[in-house]
């Protein structure tokens, strides 16, 4: 006879099956689908060139990820990718590694710089000169200086200070998908789900969270229908790490300080290697030397050769997408094609289930679409409708989301766009009225303010007409908080000021701070608006708008107020570098309206 006891621990053991066995059930039916198959080896490519395949937007141990650039290159090794772009956090002030082939992949090395607008992934960047950060727009002037290209990284994600936030900025591209922006907006209990489907099909459990970005595209085709030339790409943003993060969501905070035991190496390179890749087109095979072919790659990204493969959902995957008017020459992804000359005949071809959906777009607009693996269409784009961008997305059965991801989604082929994605850069304007900071008197009316371990220095040495200012700096080493600025108080304020003319140059490539203080208002510090400039040793006549001063800090209005009352030329560790030292020649300083 059965004691008590033994017929508890019974129906404990009893329990416990059913209970395994019912979460066996629930994980094996709602378990998402494996890749589909593809069979490749009747397909013929009929576009010249060759197309390579890649991550974009991996991180290091160098930043907010646990492998180190060896094993990252291994893992997508073990993947099949021809090469990695590393995008570790930074401020370009480093020397980046050069390119490399390591365990027979080409290695990239590019850098996630945190601005106050977003984070801006900058490829085929030198060493900067200075530390790039602050405003956005400043960053991605000095990109765009420095010969690189610009990603606006996860620019709509659910995590707002995360998110880009001034499209008119001349941006070279986006990340259309970004998946650790994925998971962001998901439900506790999907992430649940995708937790358990992880150890059994763990690229397709990463991308069952995946969703058609609807936002984001939108803002592409619209910016596309007004002339703007933009590259989307897919970024894996991989980190190989499940807990604290520090340095990635805080610009000053390091992996370490988290303490590496806190944190797991999931989901692993492996892993999100296998769930999507970045395939760029380029003209010939990619060169033994990695230099050259890091050339060949950076064009190909540059020229918007560009589409993306979901491998979680079907592979391996083929795409090609051209057009071409009478007699004309065959145009693809990335190119612009010049309007008034006739109707483009467009062809989408790929490698990919029967099943699958084929969609092209003009600005957003589906105009064809077609099941199987060939869309043909015939448009007649110069009319008075403007601008126009075609692109073609690849649909699967079953593809997740709501609405569905696509499994392919190419760049597009422009007809009368613009070359470049910017806004118009206006001529300071002859002012009404100007009054007068500095011209060619002595130095008395301006001081110094630093912190207590920096130097500086003002004086006036001859110019062409009348005398000019000199502010030299040192600013102080091991210590985190570093500033020198040249102030001068003006009696009365700013007033109905509407922007700040100067000249400038220095002895060496800097970013040079020019604020607008209320020492009237916020304590004793006062409230403060600031916009900086770029100085060499070419002198430059510059022009700040008020309107275009960003507040600093927490708490200070969005707009400069009359009552302002006064102006600093400011060095500080947004933009140089502990100990940095240097000269400023300062000119025609005056307040215009």
């Amino acid at each position: 006879m059965s004691t008590p006891a033994a017929i508890v621990r019974r129906l404990l053991r009893a329990g416990l099956f059913c209970g395994l066995a019912t979460l066996a059930l629930v994980i094996a039916a709602t378990l998402p689908p494996r890749a589909v198959r593809v069979e490749t080896r009747g397909w013929v490519a009929t576009l010249p060139g060759t197309v390579v395949s890649g991550a974009y937007h991996v991180h290091t141990n160098r930043s907010d990820g646990t492998g180190s650039l060896d094993q990252v290159a291994q893992a997508a090794a073990r993947a099949g990718l021809d090469f990695v772009i590393v995008s570790d956090h930074g401020d370009a002030s480093q020397a980046p590694i050069p390119p490399s082939y390591r365990s027979g992949v080409l290695c990239l090395d590019a850098s996630e710089i945190s601005t106050a607008g977003g984070h801006y992934v900058a490829i085929g960047l030198p060493r900067a000169p200075y530390r790039l950060g602050g405003d956005a727009r400043e960053v991605v002037e000095d990109v765009a200086r420095l010969g690189g290209i610009g990603i606006a990284a996860h620019p709509d994600s659910a995590k707002k200070s995360l998110r880009w936030s001034d499209w008119s900025l001349p941006i070279d591209g986006f990340e259309w998908l970004s998946a650790d922006s994925e998971w962001r907006d998901e439900s506790r209990s999907a992430l649940a789900r995708t937790a358990l489907h992880y150890a059994w099909r763990a690229p397709q459990a990463i991308v069952s969270l995946f969703d058609r970005p609807e936002t984001t595209l939108a803002r592409w085709d619209e910016a596309a229908g007004r002339g703007r030339r933009l590259v989307a790409l897919a970024a894996l943003d991989a980190h190989a790490r499940l807990g604290p993060r520090g340095f990635g969501e805080d610009p000053d905070a390091r992996v370490g300080e988290w303490g590496e035991g806190l944190a797991l190496p999931v989901p692993s390179y492996d892993v999100v290697f296998k769930s999507l890749t970045t395939r760029v087109e380029i003209d010939q095979p990619l060169a033994r030397d990695a230099s050259e072919a890091a050339t060949q790659l950076v064009s190909g990204l540059r020229r918007g050769r560009v589409f993306t493969v979901i491998d979680a959902l079907a592979g391996p995957g083929a795409f090609e997408f051209s057009a071409a008017r009478a007699d004309g020459p065959v145009v693809r992804m990335g190119d612009i094609v010049a309007p008034g000359s006739g109707p483009l005949r467009f062809t989408v071809r790929v490698a990919a289930p029967a099943s699958s959906r084929v969609v092209l777009l003009r600005n957003g607009t589906i105009v064809a679409e077609n099941t199987g693996t060939e869309l043909l269409v015939v448009e007649a784009p110069d009319d008075a409708r403007g601008h126009a961008a075609y692109r073609a997305e690849v649909y699967v059965p079953d593809a997740p989301g709501h609405p569905p991801v696509p499994w392919i989604l190419g760049n597009p082929i422009y007809v009368g766009v613009d070359t470049v994605g910017a806004r118009p850069v206006e001529a300071p304007k002859e002012s009404r009225a100007a009054r007068w900071l500095y011209a060619d008197e002595e130095e008395h009316s301006w001081r110094l303010e630093h912190d207590r371990d920096s130097v500086a220095a003002v004086s006036t040495v001859p110019a062409v007409a009348g005398r000019m200012l000199v502010f030299r700096f040192g600013l102080a080493s091991g210590k985190p908080d570093f500033w020198a600025a040249l102030v001068r108080n003006l009696a009365p304020p700013v007033g109905d000021a509407t922007r700040l003319r100067f000249k400038a140059r220095a002895n060496r490539p800097v970013r040079l701070s020019v604020q607008l203080r209320a020492s009237s208002a916020g304590g004793a510090a006062g409230l403060r608006w600031r916009r900086s400039v770029y100085l060499d040793e070419t002198e430059r006549d510059l022009s700040v708008a008020l309107e275009d001063m960003s507040p600093v800090g927490r708490g200070t209005p969005a707009a400069v107020p009359p009552s302002a009352d006064a102006i600093l030329f400011v060095v500080d560790g947004v933009h140089a570098s502990a100990g940095a030292t240097g000269i400023i020649w300062l000119d025609a300083i005056r307040l215009e309206r």
